[in-house]
């Protein structure tokens, strides 16, 4: 169904899926959704996704003038990429339209180029007019969305709420290649992590640019540019520069996306590990113009001190390197600092929800109590068996302080749950000592 394929949300479980419900180009400057879904099912090979397109035929189009194009072998070039159903054929200039699929058909070359096929091995040239797909007429507005009171629907980024109601899944990531490196987009989208469908919370993924409008192409200038433009939520984790793999760039919060997938994929689905220092599978890092950069430990550590992940070359490769999210520096609370932890805090807040829901209006009585602190307190005592959680005041409780008979008679009770998710170790060191004496030991 072509009309719910402009903002609405369109689940894929794999590549295959991915195109056929949205179509696919190489060219990621004008189709970011394509980047991300060749990054993430054909690169990284994880899933789902649930893409928003906001690319409009009926208002994203530019009117192409009638002209020329020369016939060759029954076939005459368009040249562009996607053309809409409004093509004119004429046989001759200012001659009654060809008919198509009696007088010509339409397709597409090995260059994804739209190209016209007559019938007639007469004609030399057709003069042709159409309308074209043109992305660059997509806004700012255009992703960030919001409700529409003329067709009574959410669009752009109020999509997210959703993904829940339509799929019953809560979006982990919230990511927008290409978009994201613009300070209204990432406002919203760190305001939307907050809660999701109203309860849920989520974390954005946002880049920062790497281009030389912003002058942007030098680490030094990345962290002062993060806090110019207030990239510093608690649920927002930031990314500079780009990586290149072959001959496509790929915005690092789409790399990122994928090394976290395949990082809880690798901890049993659980998100306690940080995705930093997991192989990004890119080929190096670069600016948007295609600048290469070879960052060294101290200038990437430079940018992890501020908050930002980036793209660092070891023995193995180029890793993801970075455990901040954007309220670092300033923000030094585990919870709210480490990328790995909010992300757990995240997923339990998520997962308590859905299994509890379904007591919201149940008798408020104390065996309620006891099957929700009884049934957590099992599962906690499981992670920190696991490793997961560390200590042992990992606990979840109903508190009397907590509770005032105020709240309790008016239905509203709260519980107490105290997780500790170990820290990354982001330092290792190890002090080496001479020990003289033990050169006597020539003479035992």
């Amino acid at each position: 169904d072509t009309s719910k394929q402009v903002n609405y949300t369109i689940l894929a479980s794999n590549y295959e899926e991915a195109v056929t419900k949205l179509g696919y180009s190489d060219d990621w400057d004008k189709y970011s959704l394509c980047e991300f879904m060749y990054a993430y099912f054909q690169v990284f090979n994880v899933a789902p996704v649930i893409f928003v397109n906001v690319l409009d035929p009926t208002y994203h189009k530019t009117a192409v003038a009638q002209a020329a194009y020369p016939i060759t072998d029954k076939q005459a070039i368009l040249g562009d990429d996607v053309i809409l159903d409004s093509v004119i054929v004429r046989g001759t200039e200012g001659g009654t339209p060809l008919v198509l699929g009696i007088d010509y058909t339409l397709g597409w070359n090995r260059g994804a180029k739209a190209t016209l096929n007559v019938k007639s091995a007469s004609l030399t040239q057709v003069y042709v007019a159409f309308d074209k797909i043109d992305p660059s007429l997509v806004t700012i507005a255009d992703i960030v969305g919001g409700y529409n009171a003329f067709s009574k629907h959410r669009e752009g980024l109020e999509l997210i709420n959703d993904a829940f109601m339509t799929f019953g899944k809560v979006p982990g990531l919230i990511c927008a290649p290409g978009w994201s490196e613009n300070p209204e987009v990432a406002a919203v989208m760190t305001a939307k992590t907050e809660g999701i469908s109203g309860i849920f919370p989520s974390l954005a993924l946002t880049d920062i640019p790497s281009d030389t409008a912003n002058g942007l192409e030098d680490y030094t200038e990345v962290s002062e540019w993060k806090r110019m433009n207030s990239y510093t939520d608690t649920h927002q984790v930031d990314f500079w520069p780009m990586g290149i793999l072959g001959n496509k760039r790929y915005h690092l919060s789409t790399v990122a996306a994928g090394v976290i997938a395949s990082t809880d994929n690798d901890y049993a689905g659980i998100p306690y590990a940080s995705p930093s220092n997991h192989l990004s599978k890119m080929t190096g890092a670069v600016t948007k113009s295609g600048k290469e950069l070879l960052l060294d430990l101290n200038q990437v550590n430079l940018l992890n001190e501020n908050g930002i992940c980036t793209l660092f070359n070891w023995e193995s490769g180029w890793m993801l390197w970075g455990n901040e999210c954007g309220c670092f520096p300033s923000n030094t609370d585990p919870k709210d600092r480490f990328v790995n932890i909010r992300r757990f805090y995240n997923w339990w807040a998520v997962k308590f929800i859905l299994t509890w829901f379904q007591k919201i209006d149940a008798p408020m009585n104390r065996r309620l109590l006891e099957t929700i602190e009884d049934t957590e307190n099992i599962q906690i005592n499981a992670y920190v068996a696991m490793g997961v959680l560390v200590g042992t005041e990992n606990k979840i409780e109903f508190r009397v302080n907590d509770n005032p008979l105020t709240d309790l008679i008016d239905g509203v009770i709260k519980a107490h749950t105290v997780l500790t998710v170990p820290p990354p170790m982001r330092v290792f060191e190890n002090y080496l000592e001479y020990k003289a004496e033990n050169l006597l030991a020539l003479f035992l």
